[in-house]
């Protein structure tokens, strides 16, 4: 400390110092990551959507069919996260012609009108938009009721 208050001007650092703490920064960095593990599994959903949300009912032969589009990013949430789905009318919030993301939700939207709403189980919303998200909505409403032993299906 004499030192530093008899030097003409500041005090050189030595060569060793900055990569010194880099090295340290990344080993506590890498040290944190491994001491706490992976992460959680998300709850898994094992009850019928909730009663005023879009239900389809289907016959025991009947089924669902979802389909996959190669025009965006593909984003699969696996069913026994999901609560229910809904249809949420489009708001200002949301952008159009693409991902959206945020703490509340994420999805893409890409169209005008109502985009389908899935409520995952982490208290989070996947958009969607479709032609019909009226009928989407039901249709994945009816499978998981009929998954998890639902009544209407």
């Amino acid at each position: 400390m004499t030192a530093l208050i008899d030097s003409a001007g500041p005090a050189a650092l030595p060569a060793w110092e900055v990569p010194a703490e880099i090295a340290l920064t990344l080993l506590g960095g890498a040290a944190g990551w491994w001491l706490s593990g992976p992460l959680p599994p998300a709850p898994g959903a094992r009850t019928a959507p909730p009663p005023g949300v879009p239900l389809l009912p289907l016959a025991p032969a009947q089924r669902a069919v979802y389909a996959v589009s190669a025009w965006h990013p593909r984003s699969p949430v696996p069913y026994d996260q999901v609560l229910f789905a809904s249809v949420r009318p489009r708001t200002s919030g949301m952008r159009t012609g693409g991902m959206i993301g945020g703490s509340r939700g994420w999805g893409y939207v890409s169209g005008r009108g109502p985009v389908l709403a899935l409520r995952l189980t982490d208290g989070r919303e996947f958009l969607y938009s479709t032609r019909d998200a009226e009928t989407a909505a039901a249709l994945v409403n009816a499978s998981l009721a009929r998954a998890r032993g639902g009544a209407g299906c």
